[in-house]
């Protein structure tokens, strides 16, 4: 979906009387996940996983994998 898409798309959704300031957000926003998303898939961040169904959460990134660092419980 291209840029132009995804912001008509957007304006859409929106009511009528939608202030500029809150669909400017929506796009900051919006565009803040594209760049991520981006950014993972070129590898250069580590994705932070979801807890599992046993309960145990566990994170991707180094620190976690130490063992000075405990888990989020």
């Amino acid at each position: 979906m291209s840029t132009k898409e995804i912001v008509r798309d957007l304006l859409q959704k929106f009511p009528e009387d939608v202030s500029l300031h809150d669909v400017a957000q929506e796009i900051e926003f919006l565009a803040a996940i594209r760049q991520r998303l981006a950014e993972i898939d070129r590898g250069e961040r580590i994705p932070i996983l979801r807890p599992s169904v046993t309960g145990t959460n566990r994170c991707a990134c180094r620190c976690a994998q130490s063992k000075r660092v405990r888990p989020f419980r």
